[in-house]
């Protein structure tokens, strides 16, 4: 069993675990010695010998045998492990950021965490059971991520220690409990700490940080302020209060108190990043990015810090940037399924759909369980044109959280895709049965209609998702197209005409009035000169490569007898059309533009529009339903944001409602 990746909470580490407990009880020094000598060090996780110090400049700037740090005097304790940073000849400079604490020291005292517990058990050999020796293995067993094993060795420490005197025990394992996810044996063990001392600052601090997991935000805030009242001097009980503040979005009283926690500790790598993080919620970038600089500079290690200025770097399309961020992150913690779903999102941004899809599925691995995981992965397959793959994600998250919308919302888009229409209006029909005001689910409910021809239908939803706020050009457009299929040219000129204004991009609508305008039965709603405007403009917004523009632009230079343009221009849709039935049809009609005859046509079941063929259909719907993903997927993003600029980031192991498409707007139309 691995250890459960904690929030960046700070929990105070009990005075049993200091130096005493990695003092390795004598061993020879040159035993290690001899082994280091001449290896890389530098990246390398260590433990040290009991009463070692470290130097800046030849000054002692932090001594483990006092457990606190001579410059700042401050009440901090022994961290369970450091990190080499750099060599030199003989020295090592080492940091961590849990007290942070950092300098220069001997290679001689050090151990490689990865061989402390052979070295201890080599230096317990005569006393193996004795207390020391069981907690120095459960650090070791602790910082090494395998929590059970740690916990066997603490029981085994408490069985063998009065209980008068098990304080510093009974909060070790309240650490460990934490870290299991296992909360309240963990506030319990906190408790058991508190009855034996009341006045035990590190209980208090490490049972709120417990009880912020577990959501008690009151009873986190009283062992705040408890402990605050004992030792006003402590920076993590200030961080962690913050946290709370933080968390219940009073910002204010949070920069408050992280600002005392790095007023307290200039050095606390984790103040810096809390209060970074709270400046980047509140969208104030130019001052989240210093404090995050300086978190990671002061703890390079420090994973949260990363991802805070990561997703601060995405939100301002700076996609490079942050994948290398979420990069960082995923390097210094891999059991993070957030960390991937983010740069998931990074590596969309760029285009980069194979990363995307691989770094998604690398966060599914980790999280089987998290609905959102499956709706991002499914995006990204949707925009692959793996509708298949997509479905079978949206299923999963569905089945997952019955109750999230937007799983049920996309994969009936997808299903239109898949010209699954039937399906599709149950997905949306279902929306709609438990959200009876869902714009969406009524407007996608009526493109499955009308898809089905299915006109009246179709109007009474795009008029039912209008009344509840849907009102974008493309709602105008589906309900022109029914109209026209109903043969009612006044409403369908209209609505269509009222899309095309409202979204000067809207090429469909585009080209659904100038094909009315220029093909209709009734020739007072004919008006060539408007067809031929309309339609050309469709033909520059998509490059003059859709086949059916160019063919309603024919259609509109025959309507003003220009027949010389409308030969050019249906010759050109021809050759642009892959489909051989529907070249044969664009075929007579160029031999009609060639007899200098306009076309008329009473209006069809695919609404204000030339025939198109299975594939130029195909790639209609791909459109379709790449913009509706898209657009689907920011809403239910910036809903389930609730208006923050960066949700929380230190939810372990549960993905961030990911933003894989800020960009919609910018890729397709919505």
């Amino acid at each position: 069993m691995t250890t459960r990746r904690l929030a960046p909470l700070h929990f105070a580490r009990p005075r049993v675990l200091l130096l005493a407990a990695l003092a390795l009880l004598g061993a020879p020094r040159e035993m290690f010695a001899q082994q280091v000598e001449g290896t890389s060090l530098v990246g390398k996780k260590v433990i040290t010998r009991k009463g070692t110090v470290l130097k800046v400049d030849d000054k002692v700037v932090y001594d483990e045998g006092r457990g606190e740090r001579l410059k700042l005097g401050l009440d901090q304790r022994k961290p369970h492990t450091y990190k080499v940073r750099k060599a030199r000849e003989g020295e090592v400079w080492l940091s961590t950021g849990d007290v942070t604490a950092q300098g220069w020291t001997p290679i001689s005292n050090i151990i490689l965490l990865d061989e402390a517990i052979a070295y201890i058990d080599e230096a317990t050999r005569e006393k193996p059971e004795s207390p020391e020796a069981c907690f120095d293995r459960a650090l070791i067993w602790q910082a090494l991520g395998k929590t059970d094993k740690a916990l066997d060795q603490c029981n085994a420490a408490i069985r063998l220690i009065p209980r008068d005197d098990r304080k510093f025990a009974y909060l070790f394992r309240g650490l460990l409990r934490a870290e299991e996810g296992r909360y309240e044996d963990a506030v319990e063990d906190c408790t058991e700490a508190i009855q034996l001392d009341p006045r035990y600052v590190e209980a208090y601090v490490n049972r709120g940080a417990i009880r912020i997991r577990s959501g008690s935000y009151d009873n986190a805030l009283e062992d705040f302020n408890k402990a605050i009242e004992i030792d006003p001097r402590s920076a993590r009980a200030y961080y962690n209060r913050g946290v709370v503040w933080t968390k219940r979005k009073e910002y204010d009283l949070a920069f408050a108190d992280y600002d005392q926690a790095v007023q307290l500790d200039p050095a606390y790598a984790l103040a810096r990043c809390g209060r970074g993080g709270a400046w980047a919620r509140r969208g104030e970038y130019d001052r989240a990015l210093p404090d995050l600089d300086e978190a990671i500079r002061l703890d390079p290690d420090l994973a949260n810090a990363y991802k805070y200025r990561g997703v601060i770097w995405y939100d301002k399309q700076k996609f490079s940037k942050a994948a290398d961020d979420f990069g960082k992150a995923i390097e210094l913690d891999p059991s993070r399924a957030d960390f991937f779903t983010w740069r998931s999102s990074a590596w969309f941004g760029m285009n980069e759909y194979g990363k995307a899809v691989e770094d998604g599925t690398r966060a599914i691995q980790i999280n089987p369980n998290d609905a959102s995981m499956y709706y991002g992965r499914a995006t990204i397959w949707n925009l692959l044109g793996e509708h298949g793959k997509a479905i079978a994600d949206l299923t999963r998250a569905i089945e997952i959280n019955p109750d999230l919308k937007s799983s049920r919302l996309c994969r009936g888009i997808t299903r239109i895709a898949m010209d699954d229409l039937a399906a599709a209006a149950g997905d949306f029909g279902h929306v709609i049965g438990d959200d009876p005001g869902s714009p969406s689910a009524f407007y996608y409910r009526a493109v499955a209609a009308f898809e089905q021809g299915y006109f009246d239908l179709a109007i009474e939803d795009v008029d039912k998702a209008m009344a509840f706020g849907r009102s974008h050009a493309a709602t105008y457009r589906l309900r022109g197209d029914a109209w026209y299929a109903k043969w009612d040219y006044e409403k369908a000129i209209a609505n269509l005409d009222y899309a095309a204004g409202q979204d000067p991009l809207d090429h469909e609508a585009l080209d659904g009035l100038a094909w009315i305008l220029a093909t209709a039965t009734d020739e007072r709603v004919r008006d060539g000169g408007r067809a031929v405007e309309s339609a050309t403009r469709a033909c520059q917004l998509t490059d003059w490569k859709t086949p059916e523009h160019l063919a309603t632009l024919a259609a509109s230079f025959a309507e003003v007898r220009d027949f010389e343009n409308a030969v050019k221009r249906q010759q050109a849709a021809i050759d642009l059309t892959e489909d051989p039935p529907t070249q044969e049809l664009r075929r007579e009609r160029l031999a009609l533009y060639a007899a200098k005859q306009p076309f008329h046509v009473d209006p069809g079941p695919r609404g204000a529009r030339d025939v198109m063929s299975p594939g130029e259909r195909r790639a209609s719907l791909t459109a379709f339903v790449n913009r509706a993903i898209l657009s689907e997927h920011d809403r239910a993003r910036r809903e389930a944001a609730s208006s923050e600029i960066i949700r929380r980031a230190d939810r372990e192991n549960t993905a961030t409602k990911a933003p894989w498409v800020d960009r919609a707007a910018a890729l397709f139309k919505p």
